[in-house]
């Protein structure tokens, strides 16, 4: 084992390759960056998905040890570069349903919705492909389809004549109408943190803003610092209702669980100080 702890903070070889094609070329790790968040280089440039492809994916979680032994042991996550299974055995349901479903019958189009640029394949040699045609991080689209089913949205999903650049597929009725058809627009990250998102939008009509995120409870949304509901799109992203406009958005992690949990601390704590007090007051001396 090396005896110089900076060894486990240098950028492995293929993470570099990846990095440099994309035009991102430094090497400081996440965690000394400032509040770890992303610098602005990366929010121009570097909102991209990696897909490690092994040789057979035997089991229903990602191969860990995969990651390991191509992007030495992780040191990748903290270099800044994203892996579309994320680094965990614990996967979500409706990110194994796309995997499944989706990537079976068409893994182009499954990289594609999951906003991934550089595909690494794993045999008796590693290759890394870099694809021309994937989806943002976040995009402005002017159409929507609405499908309750959830194996009529993933197989829409697969369907070739489905433009996820100029639609989604919600599972909900939005709360809004919007007229749809082509839409022009921007959008541009302010910030990007693991429980906080923030971005600036333009856009020319009404429409749908699509943020290739893990949809997950306890995610708020807020347009201009007014909270607008979450939708689920294209089976397991985040979405929201967008007006015509700029606008300033916000996504904040605020699960309703931290909260209890912090009211239940904030009580136990006042009642422990009150009863240390109670205890330490000084008694009466007896006559």
């Amino acid at each position: 084992l090396s005896r110089d702890p900076h060894d486990l903070e240098r950028q492995g070889k293929f993470a570099e390759m990846i990095k440099r094609d994309a035009g991102l070329t430094d090497v400081d790790v996440l965690y000394r960056s400032a509040a770890l968040n992303l610098e602005k280089d990366y929010l121009e440039k570097g909102l991209f998905r990696v897909y490690v492809r092994p040789p057979e994916r035997v089991y229903r979680v990602p191969d860990d040890q995969l990651l390991f032994w191509v992007f030495d042991f992780n040191r990748s996550t903290l270099h800044r570069l994203f892996f579309v299974d994320g680094y965990s055995p614990v996967v979500l349901r409706p990110h194994q349903d796309l995997s499944e479903f989706v990537g079976s019958r068409v893994l182009r189009r499954y990289l594609e919705l999951s906003n991934v640029q550089y595909a690494v394949t794993v045999g008796e040699k590693i290759e890394i492909a870099k694809l021309t045609k994937f989806l943002p991080r976040a995009l402005v689209v002017g159409n929507a389809e609405i499908l309750t089913d959830q194996q009529a949205i993933l197989a829409r999903l697969s369907d070739p004549s489905f433009d996820p650049y100029s639609a989604l597929i919600l599972d909900d009725a939005p709360h809004v109408s919007v007229e749809g058809g082509a839409i022009g627009s921007r959008v541009s990250f302010l910030t990007y943190l693991p429980n906080a998102i923030e971005m600036q939008t333009v856009s020319d009509k009404d429409g749908y803003l699509l943020l290739n995120e893990t949809y997950y409870p306890g995610w708020k949304a807020f347009i201009d610092g007014g909270e607008t509901p979450i939708y689920r799109a294209n089976y397991g992203f985040k979405a929201i209702a967008l007006p015509v406009g700029s606008h300033r958005v916000q996504f904040v992690f605020r699960p309703v669980s931290f909260q209890v949990g912090l009211a239940v601390t904030l009580v136990t704590l006042i009642g422990s100080v009150l009863f240390i007090g109670f205890r330490m007051r000084p008694t009466a001396a007896l006559p």
